[in-house]
């Protein structure tokens, strides 16, 4: 697509919210079905590679960082979502995290399949450990997004100390989505930092 970073997340997020459930659920069973429900389910994975590429193009690493977390569980093998892992890691100054990414996907691939992670992993490796990746920057127009402002408004030691709150932090998303419910006084708020802050005791 010929669209700004920013434009083509957009539309590949609305398309991407047309899926519903597992393809050909229905006809699971049919002979017919099991070759074309695989080439479904993997052009919506081929979709949310391509809308992963946009968000880190439009400056938005520190939050895909959950998301992506979720994916690789989900789908260990695809080292395109390893590695947009590691640069949402390392766009969120967490260069140690991103690193990590790498040595766990290297151990899974030798462990699992006796292979290397391929080219692209391994130069992506390379120059995040070189620090020469260049960190994008947040467009001057875009509005900081509600869990952005979440986790900014936590306590230091949750933002910064980096890899053993990588856990904590994906815990944290959650725990924003449900507090939405919470009252809108503030004390809401209050209530799920200190129990963010006591988890990480």
């Amino acid at each position: 697509m010929g669209l700004e970073p920013a434009e083509r997340s957009a539309r590949l997020r609305e398309a991407i919210r047309l899926w519903r459930g597992d393809p050909l659920a229905e006809v699971a069973f049919e002979p017919f079905a099991v070759s074309e429900a695989r080439r479904l389910e993997e052009l919506r994975l081929s979709a949310l590679e391509q809308l992963f590429d946009a968000e880190l193009a439009a400056g938005r690493s520190g939050d895909l960082v959950p998301e992506l977390e979720s994916l690789v569980a989900r789908h260990p093998l695809r080292e395109r979502f390893r590695g947009e892992l590691m640069l949402a890691l390392y766009g969120a100054g967490r260069q140690a995290e991103a690193l990590a990414a790498y040595q766990e996907a290297r151990r899974m691939l030798v462990e699992e399949l006796g292979l290397e992670p391929g080219p692209h992993l391994q130069e992506l490796h390379a120059r995040i450990l070189r620090q020469e990746v260049p960190r994008p920057r947040l467009a001057a127009s875009a509005e900081p997004t509600a869990m952005h402002r979440f986790f900014a408004s936590l306590p230091p030691i949750l933002r910064e100390r980096g890899a053993p709150f990588a856990r904590t932090r994906a815990s944290c998303a959650e725990r924003f989505r449900t507090s939405s419910a919470l009252s809108s006084s503030g004390c809401g708020a209050k209530r799920l930092v200190a129990r963010a802050r006591c988890s990480c005791s």
